[in-house]
C-alpha cells in the first residue's frame, strides 16, 4: 500500500482461515497476547493508535475479532508510515495483543517512552 509514494507497514493484521492468499502468512492474534506487557506502554500505544490514525481505507463490511467475535471496524487507519485495521486498538484494549516490537518502537520514538 502505497501513501504519498510512502510503502505503508502492515501491523495489525491477522490469518483468517477462510480467506487464502497472503493472510497465510500472518499470526494468529491469540498468539500475540502478553498480559505481562507493562500497562503504561500499552495505554501509550493505544492512545496513539486512537489518536494519530486516519482513514486510509474503507471496506464494505466489518471484521469480526478472531477472539471474541465482535465486529471490529470496517476501515484500515494510517499515520503515513504504518497501515493497521481500525479493531487493532480492540485487540491490545481488549485481549493484550502485543503489536511487533519495531511498531512499539515507532510509538514510543513518536510520542516519548512511557
Amino acid at each position: 500500500m502505497l501513501t504519498n509514494g510512502t510503502q505503508l507497514k502492515r501491523v495489525g493484521y491477522w490469518r483468517a482461515t477462510a480467506i487464502p492468499s497472503w493472510f497465510d502468512s500472518l499470526p494468529y492474534p491469540s498468539d500475540r497476547a502478553d498480559p505481562a506487557w507493562p500497562e503504561a506502554e500499552r495505554r501509550r500505544v493505544l492512545a496513539y493508535l486512537k489518536e494519530h490514525g486516519r482513514v486510509h481505507q474503507s471496506w464494505m463490511g466489518y471484521s469480526r475479532c478472531r477472539i471474541c467475535g465482535i465486529n471490529n471496524g470496517c476501515h484500515d487507519m494510517t499515520d503515513g508510515s504504518y497501515v493497521w485495521p481500525s479493531g487493532y486498538a480492540h485487540y491490545i484494549e481488549q485481549h493484550t495483543v502485543k503489536p511487533p516490537p519495531h511498531f512499539i518502537a515507532h510509538v514510543l520514538g513518536r510520542t516519548g517512552a512511557p
